[in-house]
């Protein structure tokens, strides 16, 4: 188990790449690093605007480079530290690559009241209190061909 002081560490550690982003103007100031037995294994910052890529969160940029540095889907030995409380999209990448934990230095409340300064919810479709979630039209499209292409795949994978 860790020592606080190192849980202090890593969380600056990523802070420092939440400076990065906005020094290199790469993207927002949030960064993220990736540990696992104690070293960092991997470094990232939000890539926004150089990637033009709105899920280019350092969150999501880490656990891309972390899966390919590891040539695995999977990081269940590693521990995430994020200068920000994860977005929601973000939370979703981290639990489908198995993170056994995650450390984040600013919560979402205050991330709100920071971008509150700088943007208007209301012109952004976005109500002020649920700026991370967006909801917008989904609807259904039946075709059967769509499910036999993924039952195909998956029935290639079954064990032999």
């Amino acid at each position: 188990m860790e020592q606080m002081n190192d849980h202090q560490y890593f969380i600056q550690e990523a802070i420092k790449e939440a400076e990065l982003a906005v020094i290199t103007g790469d993207g927002e100031p949030f960064g993220c690093v990736i540990v696992r037995d104690g070293k960092i294994i991997v470094r990232a910052h939000n890539r926004l605007y150089i990637d033009y890529d709105p899920t280019a969160h350092a969150e999501t940029v880490a656990i891309r480079l972390a899966c390919k540095q590891e040539k695995s889907l999977i990081l269940k030995d590693c521990i995430i530290y994020a200068s920000a409380q994860p977005c929601p999209m973000c939370s979703t990448a981290i639990s489908a690559c198995g993170a056994k934990e995650v450390y984040y230095c600013v919560p979402g409340t205050q991330i709100q009241e920071a971008f509150s300064q700088i943007t208007n919810f209301e012109e952004l479709g976005l109500h002020p209190k649920q700026f991370l979630r967006r909801e917008y039209p989904c609807t259904h499209i039946h075709n059967d061909e769509g499910l036999k292409v993924i039952n195909s795949y998956f029935t290639s994978k079954k064990p032999k």
